[in-house]
């Protein structure tokens, strides 16, 4: 072989390893939705112009969870001007399901995901797959701010990372808002639980997926400037939606311990009781004080709801066996 044959040789098998890497590294962009058509047509308005021409994203992908809307209707409609742009509907109820939809049907090797209530920054998609494109990474979660018309002063440490706030956590979880991961973390029995999430016991499906991705030798990191903003619903403000997140969050919180910690509360029933005179009591106080008000809750009756949910779902529990 002369030299020129020895270079041809070594720049087509350099060529060969780039478009490896290439492919490795093509991404399929998810956002799951249910019945939110306005709040996606605003999120489409904004995400496409900034991710729809980047080369390595393979597909964005509108996962339906059983909409009633028009939700199918408007995504046609921008299907027809963004070419990237699929549609597809699991119409049995659960975003773990339809999660676990988009996972098998994603023809990328890195799955992107966002929610149909949230802007995205202008690099957020480079930023948040870089750390698995670079291998110093298996699972990313970005950060997430609040939008600022939103913000409340009212606002505690625990009722923003019940609104999904997500701004350089101590040890980083997955949250589906703004996360991505390879395509291989849902190889050998690997997926959301379809027990947990909107649509089940309401919480807990992402977490519970870091959780057993961590254990099994994936590294989660977490990117700062892969930001979106998060522009949920006014309505997440209501003392009446803050109620049922504590109630909701107790169960989802009961279903890790049993069975993914595998955890027994000692007489369940009596400590029942205890609780419920606990709230009794403080909503007395809180009512007298003129302290109720009709946005955001007390951080110690957000407390002691999700503690009577989690004890009262934790009986419940007791006799069922062990998911892992």
């Amino acid at each position: 072989m002369n030299l020129q044959d020895n270079r041809h040789t070594k720049l087509s098998e350099r060529m060969d390893i780039l478009s490896r890497q290439e492919k490795h590294n093509e991404v399929s962009l998810i956002i799951c939705t249910r019945n939110r058509v306005l709040a996606l047509h605003q999120t489409l308005e904004a995400l496409l112009p900034i991710v729809h021409d980047n080369h390595g994203v393979l597909e964005i992908m509108i996962m339906d969870n059983g909409s009633s809307d028009q939700t199918a209707t408007i995504v046609a409609e921008y299907a027809r001007l963004w070419n990237k742009l699929v549609y597809y509907n699991e119409p049995t109820k659960g975003l773990s399901r339809a999660r676990n939809k988009a996972v098998a049907l994603a023809k990328g090797e890195i799955l992107a995901w966002t929610d149909d209530d949230l802007m995205v920054s202008q690099e957020w998609l480079p930023r948040l797959i870089a750390p698995i494109a670079a291998n110093v990474a298996d699972c990313v979660v970005g950060r997430i701010e609040i939008a600022p018309q939103l913000q409340r002063e009212w606002m505690k440490p625990f009722h923003r990372l019940w609104l999904a706030e997500n701004i350089h956590p101590s040890l980083p979880q997955l949250i589906g808002a703004n996360m991505a991961m390879r395509k291989s973390c849902f190889r050998e029995g690997m997926a959301f639980d379809l027990e947990t999430g909107p649509g089940a016991l309401g919480y807990m499906d992402d977490t519970l997926l870091g959780m057993r991705l961590r254990q099994s030798g994936k590294r989660i990191v977490y990117a700062d400037e892969a930001l979106v903003i998060h522009h949920f619903s006014v309505e997440r403000l209501n003392r009446s939606f803050w109620i049922r997140t504590a109630r909701a969050s107790g169960r989802s919180t009961a279903y890790i311990s049993h069975h993914w910690e595998h955890g027994l509360v000692c007489r369940p029933r009596l400590r029942l009781v205890w609780q419920r005179m606990k709230l009794w009591l403080l909503l007395l106080r809180l009512h007298v004080g003129g302290t109720v008000s009709s946005e955001g809750i007390d951080e110690k009756e957000f407390g002691i709801r999700k503690t009577i949910a989690y004890l009262e779902a934790m009986a419940a529990l007791r006799e069922i066996p062990f998911n892992y």
